[in-house]
C-alpha cells in the first residue's frame, strides 16, 4: 500500500504554544484538490496559514508552504511510479521541484526497479539479444556485466534495487 502522509499544523497555535493539526495521507486526495483543501482545513481547525511540519515517506521538498498543486503533483507521480523511484528522480534534476522536470525524469532515465543490478544486467541482454544458451548461463558475471553498462543502481529497501539511466 502506498503511502505519502504530511502532517499539516495549524501555524498561528503553534506560534502561540500550542499543536493543532493532524496527519493526511495525501495519496487519498490525488485527484480531489477541494477534497484535500477541506481536509487541511479540518486538521488545522481552519487555520489562516497552515504549514507542513513533518512527513512520512518523504518530504520531496516540500518545505513548511501549503502548495496544494505542488502537493497534488508530488501524489500524481507517487501514485504513477512509487515514492522511491521519485526520491531518485529528484536526485537526478537536483531536488527540483517541478513535477513535469520529475515526470520527464523518470521516463527518460527510470529502467525498472528488480532484485539485484545483476537480474537487470540479464533481462537487459534477453531482451535485446535473445535467451543466452543454456551451457553459458553460469559462465556470465551478471553484476560485472552490469558495471560495464554505466548505469546507476539505487537500494530501495532491502528487497529492490532501482535501475537509472543517468545519460538520459
Amino acid at each position: 500500500m502506498k503511502q505519502w502522509n504530511l502532517y499539516f499544523a495549524n501555524l498561528s497555535a503553534y506560534v502561540n504554544g500550542h499543536l493543532v493539526g493532524g496527519w493526511i495521507d495525501v495519496l487519498d486526495f490525488t485527484n480531489d484538490p477541494e477534497g484535500l483543501t477541506e481536509a487541511i482545513a479540518k486538521a488545522t481547525k481552519n487555520a489562516e496559514e497552515p504549514a507542513i511540519h513533518d512527513t512520512e515517506g518523504g518530504d520531496l521538498g516540500m518545505g513548511e508552504n501549503v502548495d496544494i498543486s505542488g502537493i497534488l503533483g508530488r501524489a500524481e507521480a507517487i501514485e504513477e511510479h512509487g515514492i522511491e523511484v521519485v526520491k531518485v528522480a529528484m536526485d537526478y534534476v537536483f531536488g527540483e521541484v517541478d513535477f513535469d522536470a520529475i515526470n520527464t525524469a523518470i521516463e527518460r532515465g527510470y529502467l525498472g526497479t528488480f532484485e539485484s543490478a545483476a537480474d537487470y544486467a540479464e533481462e537487459y541482454y534477453e531482451e535485446t539479444n535473445g535467451e543466452l544458451p543454456e551451457m553459458l548461463r553460469g559462465c556470465v558475471d551478471w553484476e560485472h556485466a552490469f558495471l560495464n553498462m554505466e548505469l546507476r543502481e539505487h537500494h530501495a529497501g532491502c528487497r529492490e534495487v532501482i535501475i537509472w539511466d543517468p545519460s538520459r
